[in-house]
């Protein structure tokens, strides 16, 4: 399982280093299949060092004055979905990330997107965090109000937003006793995959065309929520 598991973080790093969002879309749901205690906690801790590592190399290309709007609406939405993840059974939260990775990758392969105003962002913002402390997929609500963004300031700016709203939650677990042990033990398996992500994406996402790489990172997205749902549903 540990081998497994690093290669589905590693695959979650490159593509979010190479289109600006994806990782939680693509690592959540196969984390979950492999096992449910990777999410949130693990992955939380592990999205936040991947969004870092990111930031810095396109750390040019960071200005958060857009996005302001959404991080001020994403801390209480984070800290209400806090108070939910102690009352969620493992299967319910299966099925939450699967309905969420569906929903997501279904409007990102219609091409939905919504005119980026404040009162958006601030909604997005809010869905992003709620999101981010239930299922550690806090990327769908932004990526479709901040989609007409030059690419360098996409990656930039949504993978800050990704480092603080996971920190925020990482805190507030913490806080609540609900980060313990085993969830550091599960982080330290992830640790390897990580590192080799972003170094895959380093050497690799100058050459790699992301028209390519997009649609094969939501098509298995989209295959790993939907046998999500299938299982707990039929469960």
């Amino acid at each position: 399982m540990p081998l497994v598991a690093g290669l589905v973080i590693a695959a979650a790093v490159v593509t979010q280093a190479a289109t600006g969002s994806g990782f939680g879309v693509v690592a959540s749901p196969l984390l979950v299949l492999l096992d449910h205690h990777f999410v949130p906690g693990p992955l939380l801790c592990v999205t936040m060092i991947v969004m870092l590592g990111i930031v810095r190399r396109e750390r040019r290309a960071l200005a958060l004055t857009r996005l302001s709007w959404a991080l001020v609406a994403a801390v209480p939405a984070a800290v209400g979905g806090l108070l939910l993840v102690p009352k969620l059974t493992g299967r319910a939260t299966s099925f939450l990330i699967g309905l969420f990775v569906v929903v997501s990758v279904a409007a990102s392969m219609l091409g939905w997107q919504v005119r980026a105003g404040r009162a958006q962002l601030a909604v997005a913002g809010g869905m992003a965090g709620f999101l981010g402390s239930v299922a550690a997929v806090p990327g769908p609500p932004l990526v479709v109000a901040y989609a007409d963004a030059d690419a360098h300031r996409y990656r930039a700016n949504l993978s800050a937003f990704f480092a603080l709203t996971a920190g925020i939650s990482v805190l507030g677990m913490a806080a609540r006793g609900d980060l313990d042990t085993g969830d550091l033990a599960l982080t330290v398996v992830l640790l390897p995959g990580v590192v080799v992500g972003l170094v895959a994406a380093h050497m690799a996402v100058p050459r790699l065309p992301e028209r390519a790489l997009r649609p094969l990172a939501l098509t298995l997205s989209l295959c790993a929520g939907l046998v999500l749902l299938i299982r707990t549903v039929v469960a």
